[in-house]
């Protein structure tokens, strides 16, 4: 009797195999009836399920001890070395390989390694390949992703190789606040004097006063860090707004009144602000609008850049903007424009007149509203102001919305 054989009678109606058990002997029946062999892992956990199961052997006149040297076939042996090196082709087992350089991760099938490997994946938006044969995996090569993937598995007994190892020590020196731009301990950094010149024109050296609008203005001015604060007397919608990681955000209406959204602006000096609102609603919306707005910012800095058709309801949008004297000529005093979702107005786009912030009042028709936001790329906080964020947006905006809860 061979080892091969014993695990195959343990599927035997006689035999009285574990519910845990059963996958794993099953598994090892199937290899064993290819005719492939056991890996010197695996030769052990057999023997061991043997000895397991030992008892219900005797019984049927077997003497497993004896027998758990003996096997069928010669075992398979197995390349479980780990490494990571950096190499210029991934080699013909790739399908379709791109050229080089790539970072190559070689080991064999392990499920934290495995989830290791799709974390990476994730959190750089690269397949990767895999030459399946030689157990490795492939990636574009960047510096960073080399960090990463060797932090990833330090510990883990990989073997780097002679660039690999060069690379990562000189990396592990590396400090942000030398390269990155950012706000550092009070001090603006690696950024080009234009920059920082317009930047401090605009808010101010940094400060502990300023330094939640920093925040605010770091997507505009290309500020990779700005130092941590925690909340003071700002509002909780201000301080949300003000770190995040996205052009445009989400804020629910539900949530948010629309004295929480001008109170925000107001905090984070983003005036002046263009509303864009939706067609079908028009009056309503900017009705209801003009009546928070009108504690934040007066009737003579307010434009409404669109009237209706003068009659039913237009009629009574047009002579509403009249009455709260809110058809303003657009100018460089000008806080707070309305524009519809549909169209924007030649006047807008050929003025000097530029937006801190664009919000977007619950559009009815995304992809045209698209349309004006392109015109008004370069601000860099777009607001949709709605009770949540439709599908859709994710099919014409192309981008992430980022949700503030």
């Amino acid at each position: 009797m061979n080892v091969e054989d014993y695990i195959e009678l343990l599927i035997e109606p006689h035999y009285k195999l574990d519910r845990s058990d059963h996958n794993l002997i099953y598994s090892f029946v199937r290899q064993i009836s290819r005719g492939l062999a056991f890996t010197d892992r695996q030769y052990e956990l057999a023997k061991q399920k043997i000895i397991d199961y030992q008892d219900q052997f005797v019984k049927n006149g077997l003497d497993p001890q004896n027998d758990l040297e003996n096997i069928r076939l010669p075992l398979r042996k197995i390349d479980r070395s780990r490494w990571i090196k950096i190499v210029e082709y991934p080699g013909d087992n790739v399908y379709e390989a791109n050229k080089g350089p790539f970072i190559a991760v070689r080991f064999t099938f392990q499920k934290k390694l495995i989830s290791m490997i799709d974390a990476i994946k994730k959190a750089t938006g690269s397949d990767g390949m895999y030459d399946k044969a030689n157990k490795v995996h492939y990636f574009p090569y960047s510096e960073k992703l080399l960090f990463g993937i060797i932090q990833a598995v330090e510990n883990k007994n990989f073997e780097l190789d002679e660039l690999s190892h060069e690379i990562y020590e000189k990396l592990k020196t590396f400090k942000q606040e030398d390269y990155v731009p950012g706000v550092y301990n009070l001090k603006i950094k690696n950024l080009h004097p234009n920059g920082v010149k317009k930047i401090t024109e605009e808010l101010g050296e940094p400060s502990a006063d300023n330094l939640l609008l920093y925040h605010d203005r770091s997507i505009k001015y290309g500020l990779h860090h700005v130092d941590e604060i925690s909340r003071q007397n700002e509002s909780v919608l201000a301080f949300k707004v003000a770190h995040r990681k996205n052009q445009s955000v989400a804020i629910n209406n539900t949530v948010y009144s629309i004295d929480h959204l001008f109170t925000c602006l107001s905090e984070l000096d983003r005036f002046p602000i263009l509303f864009i609102v939706p067609g079908k609603d028009a009056y309503e919306s900017i009705v209801e609008i003009t009546q928070h707005a009108r504690n934040f910012i007066p009737a003579e800095q307010t434009s409404v850049m669109f009237r209706l058709d003068n009659q039913g309801e237009g009629l009574k949008f047009n002579q509403y903007i009249k009455r709260e004297k809110i058809n303003n000529r657009l100018d460089i005093n000008t806080k707070l424009v309305y524009t519809i979702d549909h169209t924007v107005p030649k006047p807008l786009l050929q003025s000097d007149w530029n937006p801190k912030a664009v919000i977007v009042s619950s559009p009815g028709n995304v992809p045209t509203t698209k349309k004006s936001l392109q015109c008004f790329s370069n601000v860099d906080l777009i607001v949709h102001y709605q009770d949540e964020v439709m599908p859709s947006y994710r099919y014409f905006y192309k981008t992430d919305v980022e949700r503030i809860e």
